[in-house]
């Protein structure tokens, strides 16, 4: 949710720039699990953004089939106070941003960014990291970079 509304905000942001003639879509591993928070996601945290299936999970490959990091999230359970301390990070985090948590489906399955040159080839992937936030000034480089504007500080 957290990283959908902060590629929203980057689409909006930049749509006459960096942004233009990028298509922003979200793409779902699956359906008929949590309708009403699928529903939910797109109307609060991605909204007028397009979403697909990917039946193949050839996304979800591509981002590391969606799991946890797992060496990441070891070290994080290993300290409790790094644990504690990241549980409220991320709480105030949200609370600033007006996001909700939901605690239905596969709360430790993971996504991620890819960016696509004009070719359909991935030009930057990022996958998601449990409690950290997006990284907008990578994202935004690599759109940049693809467009051919690295370095271009007009917008």
């Amino acid at each position: 949710r957290e990283e959908a509304k902060e590629l929203d905000s980057i689409a909006t942001r930049y749509a006459d720039t960096v942004a233009k003639d990028f298509a922003f879509f979200g793409i779902v591993k699956e359906v008929n699990v949590d309708d009403e928070g699928l529903s939910d996601f797109s109307t609060k945290y991605y909204p007028g953004r397009q979403l697909y299936l990917d039946e193949a999970l050839d996304f979800y490959h591509l981002l590391g089939d969606g799991a946890v990091r797992k060496m990441s999230l070891l070290r994080t359970f290993l300290s409790p106070i790094k644990l504690y301390r990241s549980i409220k990070e991320i709480g105030r985090r949200h609370t600033e941003k007006g996001i909700e948590q939901n605690m239905k489906g596969e709360g430790l399955v993971q996504g991620g960014v890819i960016v696509f040159d004009s070719e359909a080839k991935p030009r930057y992937v990022y996958q998601e990291k449990t409690g950290d936030e997006l990284p907008t000034e990578e994202i935004l480089a690599a759109m940049r970079e693809v467009k051919g504007m690295a370095g271009d500080s007009t917008e």
